[in-house]
């Protein structure tokens, strides 16, 4: 069966959109996955687990700083949904192919409470962003 493809000059904004969106997921889940990582082998765990709490939302603006900078094309919930979304997926993908175990979220603050912060963050980006005035240095 053939891959789907648009005839010629026809676009496909919402695909584009999406995968813009995504990828800056992507991107967000790279670094908390990084944090986790070197926080859980370098500091005892409850240290890890407030690192990971404060990271969060750091990279979520960070990340969304760039995604409205450069994109910006959906709502504030949007954004937030999809970026909690993606790091949630992408934590749970990790959870079953590399560590093969569903522990980590059985802990609020462990999993739930970095997604949380995410989520917000992410809101707040976007509606900040919004109130905004065009050319107004973020």
């Amino acid at each position: 069966m053939a891959a789907f493809r648009p005839a010629p000059g026809v676009e496909c904004p919402f695909v584009k959109r999406a995968l813009v969106l995504l990828a800056h997921g992507l991107a967000l889940w790279a670094v908390l996955r990084a944090v986790a990582v070197l926080a859980g082998r370098l500091a005892p765990e409850p240290l890890a687990i407030a690192l990971r709490a404060v990271a969060a939302p750091l990279a979520a603006a960070a990340v969304c700083a760039v995604y409205y900078g450069r994109f910006g094309s959906s709502s504030p919930l949007v954004t937030a949904l999809a970026m909690a979304g993606a790091v949630a997926c992408l934590d749970l993908s990790w959870a079953f192919l590399v560590e093969r175990s569903l522990a980590g979220f059985r802990s609020p603050a462990g999993a739930w409470l970095p997604l949380a912060l995410v989520f917000a963050q992410a809101l707040a980006s976007g509606i900040v962003e919004r109130r905004s005035p065009p050319g107004a240095a973020p």
